[in-house]
C-alpha cells in the first residue's frame, strides 16, 4: 500500500486520492490505513492534505479509522454509499 500510494502521488496532476472500497470482508482496515498514510508521508506529504476520504468496510475498522482521524483524514463508514464517497472525494478536489 505504500508503495502504490507513493507511486500515485509521483504522478503528476495528482493532488489527493481518495481510499474507497466497497469490500465487506476480511480485508484489514488497519494495515490499509497504515500503508497509505505511510506511503504519503514518505512521499513527503501530509495525510490530511493527500487523502481526500477513506471508505474501507472490513476487519479491524475501528482501529483503522483511530489510524486515520489522529492524521486529520476523513473516514466513512459503510453507512456512506460509494456514490456519496466519490461525491465527497470530488467535492475536496478542486475540479
Amino acid at each position: 500500500m505504500a508503495r502504490l500510494t507513493r507511486l500515485l502521488l509521483s504522478k503528476p496532476g495528482v493532488e489527493k486520492i481518495a481510499v474507497i472500497m466497497n469490500i465487506v470482508s476480511n480485508t484489514r482496515v488497519d494495515l490499509v490505513a497504515r500503508g497509505v498514510v505511510k506511503g504519503v508521508i514518505e512521499a513527503g506529504y501530509a495525510p490530511s492534505e493527500k487523502i481526500a476520504i477513506f471508505r474501507i468496510p472490513g476487519a479491524w475498522e475501528a482501529e483503522g479509522t483511530k489510524i486515520l482521524k489522529s492524521y486529520g483524514v476523513e473516514c466513512l463508514d459503510r453507512s456512506v454509499s460509494l456514490d456519496q464517497a466519490a461525491q465527497r472525494a470530488l467535492a475536496k478536489v478542486k475540479v
